[in-house]
């Protein structure tokens, strides 16, 4: 008897599959990155705008400790805490967007590695059961050596 059926090179039939999902999990992951830099240049801004607020207090209070007053310079210091108020609560909402929408991000990837998983699992399983196939197949032909080496000894 011979072999005629040869060992086959495992074949995944979902391969595309998995590489678009690969690619689109990928994608996601850089979509996050994105979105955490665009976080951290919020958080940035905030800090920026904190110190220069604590400069304008100390130097409001500086000004504020000489025995004469500058109204103009002390309205101009109100004016520009003022705006740097207004700046950061503008900056505080976009630092609460920018969070809201890197959790998005962050959820759409979990997602994504969740996809992947499930067709790698199932590529495995494919894997382990066409290596178990092609044992068997091995085991069958060495037997079948074995029986037909066995039988031309007795033979002789």
């Amino acid at each position: 008897m011979t072999f005629t059926k040869m060992a086959q090179r495992f074949l995944f039939r979902l391969e595309t599959v998995r590489k678009l999902r690969w690619q689109a999990q990928r994608a996601q992951q850089r979509a996050v990155a994105e979105a955490a830099r665009n976080v951290s240049q919020v958080e940035a801004r905030i800090d920026e705008l904190t110190e220069q607020q604590r400069q304008v207090l100390d130097q409001t209070r500086e000004s504020q400790a000489t025995v004469r007053l500058d109204l103009i310079s002390l309205r101009r210091e109100q004016f520009y805490r003022g705006w740097l108020e207004r700046e950061m609560q503008g900056s505080a909402m976009q630092l609460a967007k920018a969070r809201g929408l890197l959790q998005a991000e962050r959820e759409k990837l979990a997602e994504a590695v969740k996809r992947v998983k499930v067709i790698e699992h199932l590529r495995d399983r494919q894997l382990r059961r066409h290596g178990d196939e092609a044992r068997r197949a091995e085991r069958a032909v060495a037997d079948e050596i074995s029986v037909q080496n066995h039988l031309r000894r007795r033979a002789l």
